[in-house]
């Protein structure tokens, strides 16, 4: 196998996670961007607060599942190279 094989190979195995993690990632940055709006307009107050952290959290868990996955493709991409493959 060599890197481009690899390459294919490991885009072709993430390709339904990717868009899972791409669509979550960008539904809670707009609900992030809807919470921080409706804070400024109508005032902040706790209950409002709280509720940001749902999309973030969801922005900061997709993000490492992100680069979790792209650190096991540049990991196996290693290991083709060094066994000159």
């Amino acid at each position: 196998m060599n890197v481009k094989e690899a390459l294919d190979y490991l885009l072709e195995k993430f390709t339904l996670e990717r868009y899972i993690y791409l669509g979550s990632t960008i539904i809670s940055t707009l609900a992030l961007f809807f919470l921080v709006g409706y804070n400024f307009y109508k005032g902040a107050d706790i209950v409002n607060i709280i509720s940001l952290f749902g999309p973030s959290g969801v922005i900061a868990y997709s993000g490492s599942r992100i680069l979790k996955m792209w650190n096991d493709c540049i990991t196996l991409i290693t290991k083709v190279v060094e066994n000159g493959n």
